[in-house]
């Protein structure tokens, strides 16, 4: 069993504690990332790690497991995306801060419309963003689609190829496990609510959507007959203690909360 010595600042600053995390990697036991970023979560989960710790460099913790950096960025940045850490510039990174969830009674911090803050990006839907687009490997894409053979019926439920790739990638960086027959490809966001909605919702049920949120969402669940519910949030997403009562279900974006950006802590979730 690899060990790693944590070394983390003491509440005085004057002097360095260690905290001793037992982490195991296997490497007959499938991707180390996963394993690595498994056993963190599971530290911070339990208290082990708290906030405001300082883990160690990616470099240094590597050379501990005896495994390559990438392993550990990996591990880092599917912890940086859940919520459980947070990189301070110059500094290093750090176990999230998270705030326990505020009070039913505590007013959420404006945000949305009429909000007294400057505009500081457009977020308006539909803006396509297209610089950060390789443009060869753009154009090997197509050529690579070009050669597939064209004709007969497409498998009803979606390319079996896409269906792999996507369970690899909801595995790898959501910690989802979710086998390809179980995945549907839809065309896109508002097919795929409309078919959660007509299998979730009767008319008249009370459907929470975030407010600012996703426009095109409240239309599809109206669409199925629901009652369009505003839900509350603030600069880390939804208020999950503010949730209006009777709700059916809520549509939300935790990763990047939609228009405003925010990530929705760990204990909201």
């Amino acid at each position: 069993m690899d060990r790693l010595q944590v070394h983390i600042p003491s509440i005085s600053g004057d002097h360095l504690s260690a905290v001793d995390l037992p982490f195991h990697l296997d490497r007959a036991a499938g991707h180390l990332g996963e394993q690595l970023a498994g056993q963190l979560r599971e530290a911070l989960a339990h208290g082990r790690l708290t906030p405001g710790e300082r883990l160690p460099s990616s470099r240094a913790m590597a050379v501990t497991l005896g495994v390559s950096r990438t392993v550990v960025t990996e591990a880092f940045q599917q912890l940086y995306a859940e919520g459980w850490l947070e990189g301070r510039h110059g500094s290093g990174t750090y176990v999230a801060a998270v705030a326990p969830v505020p009070d039913a009674a505590e007013p959420a911090e404006p945000y949305g419309p009429g909000a007294d803050r400057p505009l500081r990006a457009d977020l308006r839907a539909g803006r396509t963003w297209g610089a950060g687009i390789d443009a060869a490997a753009w154009r090997r894409a197509w050529r690579t689609a070009a050669t597939e053979p064209v004709g007969g019926w497409a498998d009803p439920i979606g390319d079996a190829a896409l269906r792999r790739t996507l369970a690899e990638h909801l595995r790898r960086t959501r910690g989802v496990i979710a086998p390809p027959e179980r995945i549907l490809i839809t065309r896109g966001v508002g097919a795929g609510l409309d078919l959660v909605a007509a299998a979730l919702l009767r008319s008249g049920d009370r459907a929470g959507v975030e407010e600012p949120g996703y426009a095109a969402a409240r239309a599809v669940l109206a669409g199925r007959g629901a009652e369009i519910v505003p839900c509350p949030v603030d600069r880390d997403g939804l208020v999950v203690s503010a949730l209006p009562p009777g709700l059916r279900m809520v549509y939300v974006t935790p990763a990047h909360q939609y228009p405003l950006g925010g990530r929705l802590p760990v204990p909201r979730r």
